[in-house]
């Protein structure tokens, strides 16, 4: 603890004339700024360096003027060291004022209201500002130190007033004394609570509705009967009715008092209106936050479900298709089987685009930033869409501009998504004519290109009072537009999602009749010379498997004909169970060199599977390779798969070569 006195001239401070102010902060140099800033030949400053060491000196006969606190202090934070003051009787009474170096939000600064501090100050302080808030609360002390005298020698005889100007002294208090039905005292603060004068509340007692009746019977009763050292009082909260009729809550404490031998009450009332009302907005507000994080795992969980049970039947309808389309076929069944498959590759873009809406909305998707090569990327994507372009009689072309760099760092993902969009949305309303994507460098420097890739198309265009709502969600250029050409509304909405989220941008010019062209801008970082060798190429790899023991973990019957198909064609040995108990009965009789999970299944589903085989089978078999092949999509079950320790992750329906690559990633590492 230290003691500072007036440094000018401590042998004019009296006993009379000093105040004592605690200043209390774990720094030694704000301490020194505030003793400066407050510097006054009647300031007794004591200071301290941690709540501990404030309260230990406040426990002492020191009577203070004010007390000024750090909010932020390691232990005993401001905060808890104010509360533990208001909890003491003697020293409750004592103004506070907070004094903080962050920016608090108003949660905070209504925290340290509700502790009962007087003012809540943001470091640094203007001292102008501190100086006159601290010489009110000390003239305040001066006068009441001066009532608190003239009381004692006043009101020796009467033991009631001298309880009630030592109250009246607590600002926006309440004070009114009752003795049975009748009112004998009551202060300013009361008339302005119940919003009424003194003459209406002693003409009408019944204005004032303070302590419950039962209470005050209660009170009465023990303190005709009381026994030495037994504390009597009353406090609580309650609701009243003011007398134009508007609804309060008040706080009051009460405790009955003795007056010439008659037994009265003493009740202090404060008005926590303000108070309840925003306890009552959080709780609002809580609440609201609360239904709202519900709304949003229950949509999470009805895409996720809507989107596996779609799934499902769309791996078998896809892959047999396939399949069947690579057998000898008339004309007629082969253009039947494309009609099939053309409608379930549109289901499924229908079904991607709600997904990757949703996890924009949800905050899942997260950009990542790994080496690529952006020629792998924009072949990939122009091979994928040709068959759609030939389909409809379309050239579709790319070109790469010489000067861009082609191995850069970013999320390809996203890229690759920007790009089939833009190139899927071009193809779907180009009747004739063709598609052109096409990549140019912007700038760059050492570290840094910037890129412009632009689809261009000769298709309907797009209506100019139309150009500013393009992007907006479940958006197309008219009602006719979206029967004649079907789609969701969402493939732009995605790609402008996608730009926001990697700080790029997007935009589109359009001659209604003419086509459209979309502009993609967006920064990558230039691959360093030393990460250029970990870039992977997206082709398919060449490296063939002859033989592999496959078990496929699979309940759908349907599905576990597919893969069985599929995997025969490899000439490969497959294994059928369907669920994850009889999947973990199979791994611990025989060696497999690759586990093909399903994860929805009944008995035991595919984590749980996967989690007892890691730890209840001996080595090596815990080892397995196992690779999840399911209909959940979310990023979320991606990551659970690898929490539960699987090896590999692919979503169904399943591309054969996609599947093939993956198998054999996983197969080559073990």
């Amino acid at each position: 603890m230290q003691v500072q006195q007036s440094e000018d001239n401590p042998e004019t401070i009296t006993s009379e004339q000093v105040i004592n102010i605690l200043l209390v902060d774990d720094r030694e140099e704000d301490l020194l700024a505030l003793k400066l800033i407050l510097k006054n030949e009647n300031y007794n400053f004591i200071t301290a360096t941690s709540g501990r060491e404030a309260l230990r000196i406040l426990l002492k006969e020191h009577d203070f003027a004010i007390i000024l606190i750090d909010v932020h202090m390691p232990l005993l934070d401001g905060f808890e060291t104010a509360k533990l003051i208001r909890e003491s009787e003697k020293l409750k009474h004592i103004p506070i004022i907070f004094l903080t170096a962050n920016n608090d939000a108003p949660s905070n600064m209504f925290k340290g209201y509700l502790t009962g501090a007087v003012d809540y100050m943001i470091k640094p302080v203007v001292p102008e500002v501190i100086k006159a808030k601290v010489n009110v609360f000390a003239e305040l002390y001066k006068k009441r130190n001066e009532l608190q005298q003239q009381q004692k020698d006043l009101l020796v005889l009467n033991k009631t007033y001298e309880t009630l100007l030592r109250t009246e002294s607590n600002m926006g208090q309440g004070v009114c004394i009752t003795e049975l039905e009748k009112v004998i005292y009551v202060n300013d603060a009361i008339c302005k609570i119940y919003g009424c004068s003194r003459e209406e509340i002693f003409q009408s007692p019944s204005l004032l509705s303070i302590v419950p009746d039962d209470e005050i019977l209660r009170l009465v009763e023990k303190s005709k009967k009381r026994v030495n050292g037994e504390k009597l009082q009353s406090s609580g909260e309650r609701q009243v009715v003011r007398k134009d009729g508007k609804i309060i809550y008040i706080e009051y404490r009460a405790c009955p008092i003795e007056a010439d031998g008659r037994i009265q009450l003493l009740s202090i009332v404060r008005d926590i209106t303000g108070k309840k009302q925003d306890e009552e907005q959080l709780h609002e507000q809580r609440e609201r936050a609360e239904s709202a994080e519900i709304a949003r795992k229950v949509g999470e969980q009805f895409l996720a479900n809507m989107s596996h049970e779609i799934r499902t039947p769309m791996n078998a309808i896809l892959g047999f298709t396939e399949i069947m389309l690579k057998t000898h076929l008339d004309a007629e069944q082969t253009q039947y089987l494309n009609a099939i498959k053309m409608s379930g590759d549109n289901l499924l873009v229908i079904i991607n685009d709600i997904l990757d809406f949703s996890r924009m909305k949800s905050g899942k998707i997260h950009i990542e930033h790994k080496g690529f090569k952006l020629s792998h990327i924009i072949s990939m994507c122009t091979n994928l869409m040709l068959p759609k372009a030939f389909e409809k009689n379309i050239q579709l072309s790319s070109h790469i501009d010489k000067k861009v760099p082609d191995d850069l760092v970013g999320d390809s993902t996203r890229l690759t998504q920007v790009v089939l969009n833009l190139a899927a949305n071009a193809i779907k309303f180009t009747t004739k004519g063709e598609v052109k994507i096409n990549v140019e460098l912007l700038s760059e420097d050492k570290h840094e290109a910037e890129i412009e890739l632009t689809v261009k198309d000769t298709g309907i265009g797009i209506p100019k009072d139309k150009l500013v709502t393009i992007f907006e969600p479940f958006t197309q250029a008219d009602n006719d537009t979206a029967r004649r050409y079907g789609g969701t509304g969402l493939g732009l909405t995605i790609v402008k999602q996608l730009a926001e989220l990697q700080n790029a941008s997007v935009a589109v010019i359009s001659e209604e009749g003419k086509g459209s062209c979309f502009y993609f801008r967006i920064k990558y970082k230039k691959a360093a010379v030393s990460e250029r060798s970990k870039i992977v190429s997206v082709n398919t790899p060449e490296k063939k498997i002859a033989k592999l023991d496959v078990l496929v973990v699979e309940d759908n019957t349907m599905n576990q004909l597919l893969a069985c198909k599929i995997l025969g064609d490899w000439g490969w040995n497959i294994e059928v169970v369907e669920n994850g108990m009889l999947a973990l009965g199979k791994v611990s009789d025989r060696d497999f060199d690759i586990v093909l999970m399903d994860i929805q299944m009944p008995e035991m589903d595919g984590y749980e599977a996967t989690r007892q085989i890691r730890n209840k089978l001996p080595s090596p078999k815990c080892n397995v390779p196992i690779m999840a092949m399911t209909a959940h999509v979310l990023a979320s079950e991606e990551e659970k798969c690898y929490n539960a320790g699987m090896n590999g992750y692919i979503s169904k329906p399943f591309d054969s070569n996609t599947l093939y690559s993956k198998i054999l990633s996983i197969v080559g590492e073990k």
